[in-house]
């Protein structure tokens, strides 16, 4: 690891080595020797099941050439940092210090989702975010598909279709 952000609570950090990720918010991994679902938080990824949903593909693929096979660093959220899932909820680190959430926002694979207590990086985000939809990539090329804090609207990309 080279270096985290300062903001980072060097307290609530583990690191984790990731088997695989679902889609692009979700991910398996071995934490602290036991197999864990990992959910990103503040983030959501266009759904891989019952479609796949426009996006959901390169989002997956995308987290997996970031971080499949790879040690990563994990700050843990607030409370008791597991949704109803039993999923880990984490804000996610490479090697690098980069922010993988930040990262996949700006490529336009997520949009800002599940805005609970924890709002730690949401700034950060949704600037992030903002990227990606000024340039009109990924989930942002389409128009009305996606929205800040919004489920994914597929009578967009119906419409879409001649």
């Amino acid at each position: 690891l080279t270096k985290l952000p300062d903001e980072v609570n060097e307290d609530n950090v583990v690191t984790a080595y990731v088997e695989t990720c679902y889609d692009g918010d979700t991910c398996k991994a071995i934490v602290n020797g036991n197999k864990e679902s990992l959910r990103f938080l503040l983030v959501d990824s266009s759904e891989i099941k019952d479609g796949p949903m426009p996006y959901a593909e390169e989002a997956r693929d995308y987290l997996n050439d970031l971080v499949k096979g790879k040690e990563i660093v994990l700050e843990l959220g607030k409370g008791n940092s597991r949704d109803k899932y039993d999923r880990l909820l984490v804000y996610g680190f490479l090697p690098t210090g980069e922010n993988i959430q930040e990262t996949m926002l700006k490529e336009g694979l997520l949009t800002v989702k599940y805005i609970y207590e924890d709002k730690k990086y949401l700034e950060d985000y949704i600037a992030a975010l903002e990227q990606a939809k000024d340039a009109k990539i990924g989930i942002w090329s389409i128009p009305g598909y996606a929205g800040y804090d919004q489920p994914y609207n597929l009578d967009a990309v119906t419409n879409e279709r001649p």
